[in-house]
């Protein structure tokens, strides 16, 4: 993958306030100190915290002490335990440690410091095509490791894409992730364009994702039309993602055609139908960077 030759563009992710509450059942956790609530759901909460074995600032996902930690919240800790224990890569949060059979179940995550993608599109701010690309091309990537491990994720939305201080994307709501139809083994990288997937009725490569895969491109291309235009692809009720790209450039006339029609792609895909290759579509906006890089005297 050429991706060293690129730099990474400049990223603004805002410092994330953070509301303390001694409400959270991590209190009951004498390993770790709650440092600050991040975020808390119907079921679970996540916590910055300090590992007091180590000394180290961690991420804490458990139940809500109003949630019964042996409903399904415990199976949703367990599925998320499971995918991050089998991806390898640089694009989806790590795991340190799990601890599901005691009274309070959690997950213990690395700790990044930055901000989910959702507050910068809700301020309707315009972003650069080059640091929207970089996005696009880590959050595919993202995608890519989890499908090499077995899954795919179906909610790849801007809550779910955190962006770090030093640019880079680690993608989360790994509790929405599922088993993928394609086993792992037969995911090679052959060369741009092909995923390496073979059909049994032709013998032959072919470049394609599965359902699931191709509702979160298409989600992904909903983000990324927000954040090249600061507006929403569609007004309609039924929001639907379909949209000439020419309507991209007029929002934004800078934008090369290039990405309005990559942009476009993602947006007209469906979830009932299998999809383009994430290989390929790696490989295409690696090119799309490289191609738009500014040249040199």
């Amino acid at each position: 993958m050429p991706t060293a030759t690129l730099e990474r563009p400049a990223i603004a992710a805002e410092a994330r306030p953070a509301a303390f509450s001694a409400a959270g059942s991590v209190v009951d956790l004498p390993a770790f100190q709650p440092l600050a609530l991040v975020s808390r759901g119907p079921a679970t909460e996540l916590w910055k915290v300090c590992d007091r074995r180590s000394g180290l600032v961690r991420a804490l996902k458990t139940a809500t002490r109003e949630t019964n930690p042996a409903s399904r919240v415990r199976e949703r800790l367990r599925l998320e335990a499971d995918v991050l224990q089998r991806v390898e890569g640089n694009f989806v949060v790590r795991l340190i440690e799990v601890e599901l059979a005691g009274p309070v179940p959690y997950l213990l995550r690395e700790w990044y410091d930055g901000t989910p993608l959702a507050p910068q599109i809700s301020h309707r701010a315009r972003t650069d095509y080059q640091t929207a690309l970089w996005i696009a091309r880590q959050c595919l990537q993202g995608l890519q490791e989890l499908l090499l491990a077995g899954y795919a994720h179906g909610d790849v939305r801007p809550e779910h894409i955190l962006v770090c201080q030093n640019g880079a994307i680690r993608l989360l709501g790994l509790g929405h992730v599922e088993r993928d139809r394609i086993p792992a083994v037969e995911i090679t990288d052959r060369g741009a364009g092909e995923t390496g997937i073979e059909t049994a009725e032709s013998g032959r490569p072919v470049d394609s994702c599965s359902p699931a895969v191709s509702l979160s491109l298409r989600n992904l291309g909903h983000t990324l039309y927000q954040l090249l235009t600061g507006e929403q692809p569609s007004t309609g009720v039924d929001q639907s993602p379909t949209i000439d790209p020419r309507r991209l450039r007029h929002l934004a006339p800078d934008i090369p055609r290039e990405i309005a029609e990559f942009v476009h792609s993602l947006l007209a895909l469906r979830p009932e139908r299998p999809g383009p290759g994430l290989t390929s579509l790696i490989h295409r906006l690696v090119g799309l960077e490289l191609s738009l890089l500014p040249e040199s005297d």
